[in-house]
């Protein structure tokens, strides 16, 4: 179950369809916070997630920008994934979550100017924050890359998984061949093509 109205939209072509949920923004923000975190920590840790996240979504509404190929032309504001926020359902909110919601409404970061810009925020950033700049090659104002004494050495590392040289040569291979590497990694990288060979200068 969810709250607020759902519209079935097709596109131009009439050969596929998109289902949009239209909701209140609190009730959103109440569900989507179980969703982007644990909904049993604190409350103040929730509220700051929650001006996160509201911070977010409206950048998101007022810049109109879902996708680089549909631009202002997309009929939704979010997408329900990492991509942008993990939305929930009905059953998500919670008591805590829906005061977190509450007790934060309206709220929004701004820059200096008074400007929404995009909230980013992560589960662990391994001892240093980085800029979006250093991330997507956008840059936004009001950002700094600073220490992180939460992150460092906490928890469980994720990195576990080995690739082999001969899997990393076929994935270089295969971008190359599919024209993603000068998309990918930008003027540096994208002006090289990659040979199996080049992957020992890598």
């Amino acid at each position: 179950k969810y709250q607020g109205m759902f519209k079935v939209i097709t596109n131009a072509k009439g050969d596929s369809c998109d289902i949009v949920n239209e909701i209140p923004m609190e009730a959103y923000i109440s569900s989507l916070l179980t969703k982007e975190m644990n909904p049993k920590w604190p409350i103040e840790a929730l509220k700051a997630q929650a001006v996160a996240a509201r911070s977010y979504a409206l950048h998101k509404m007022q810049t109109q920008q879902v996708t680089k190929e549909l631009g202002n032309l997309a009929y939704y504001d979010l997408e329900s994934s990492e991509k942008h926020q993990v939305g929930g359902n009905f059953f998500d909110a919670t008591e805590s979550t829906n005061k977190a919601s509450i007790e934060t409404m309206g709220e929004v970061l701004t820059t200096v100017r008074g400007k929404i810009d995009p909230i980013f925020f992560h589960s662990k950033c391994g001892g240093r924050t980085l800029r979006p700049d250093q991330v997507w090659n956008n840059k936004e104002e009001g950002y700094q890359s600073v220490n992180c004494p939460f992150c460092h050495n906490i928890g469980q590392k994720p990195w576990t998984h080995i690739i082999t040289k001969e899997r990393l040569k076929s994935f270089f291979l295969w971008a190359s061949e599919q024209g993603h590497l000068k998309e990918s990694f930008g003027g540096g990288l994208g002006s090289i093509v990659l040979v199996p060979d080049d992957i020992d200068k890598f």
